[in-house]
């Protein structure tokens, strides 16, 4: 061998040897992590023992969802935490959103659907769609928790019950949870793998639930509060231009010293973030 080809495995070989150990230590953080952290599932348990009490408004933000829509309001039907009400905020639909989510809910009075026209220019469609729906339903002065969540979800029955004893077990102010990811299709497989890794790369859960020196980080398909943490905050108000607004209300909750939490909804909660290959 010679030694400009010797001086070019060394060079190839020095960062691939690099990149090994690299992924080899998130491997081992992640594993570690998730080994001592609860998930969403274990509330179940911590429900049963003791049961939770509390008035909850789940709120739905849907910008053309017609294909989604029925799968997650027949879900949160299902919700077998007895003091439940949702709404829907239809924001601008052009499709067949509001049809569907009307024929779904059906009588269901526990249900509220706003649909919303116009947003202003200075806020940010989702935050608006959120809070103009809040704001309509009427439902929010005497709400105890406000759970937000994304129109492509769908919930376990027991989803909110394991929520709330997760959130009283652990004194949390606010709880997120990353939802299961479907993964039947090859292109779910080899994209959300690697988003997946990269996302609990750059916000490791164990530094999201510590108690000091927390990592601000929270997943917008799944956002839980008490109601005095989400007004502590000022709510969505005080991010309406943010296009990442779960990122913004976890750093206005950190600065607030407010306690949080962020886990694996362990299947409790699930998500097709994208329906084709074209999608990507």
């Amino acid at each position: 061998m010679t030694d400009p080809e010797t001086i070019s495995y060394v060079l190839l070989g020095v960062p691939a040897f690099g990149m090994v150990v690299y992924w080899s230590v998130t491997l081992y953080h992640i594993i570690r992590t998730v080994r001592h952290l609860p998930t969403a599932r274990s509330g179940i348990a911590m429900a049963d023992r003791t049961p939770v009490e509390g008035n909850v408004v789940v709120v739905v933000p849907a910008h053309n969802e017609a294909d989604v829509i029925e799968g997650l309001v027949e879900s949160l039907r299902e919700q077998d935490h007895p003091d439940l009400r949702v709404v829907l905020a239809l924001d601008r639909c052009t499709d067949r959103t509001a049809e569907v989510a009307h024929r779904a809910v059906g009588h269901d009075r526990r249900f509220a659907i706003i649909e919303i026209e116009h947003c202003p220019e200075d806020w940010a469609g989702k935050v608006h769609a959120i809070w103009e729906g809040l704001q309509r339903s009427g439902w929010f002065e005497d709400s105890d928790y406000l759970l937000f969540a994304d129109a492509d979800t769908i919930f376990d029955p027991a989803c909110v019950r394991a929520t709330l004893a997760i959130m009283r077990e652990r004194e949390l102010d606010m709880l997120s949870l990353l939802s299961t990811l479907t993964n039947d299709r090859w292109y779910e497989l080899v994209a959300q793998t690697a988003a997946g890794w990269e996302l609990l790369q750059q916000y490791p859960l164990e530094r999201a639930n510590r108690d000091s020196g927390r990592r601000a980080f929270a997943n917008g398909q799944f956002m839980a509060f008490r109601r005095e943490a989400y007004l502590a905050v000022g709510g969505h108000p005080s991010v309406r231009d943010a296009l990442l607004e779960d990122l913004a209300l976890a750093r206005l909750v950190e600065d607030e010293k407010l306690r949080t939490g962020v886990l694996l909804a362990d299947g409790m909660l699930r998500c097709r973030m994208y329906r084709s290959y074209r999608d990507f």
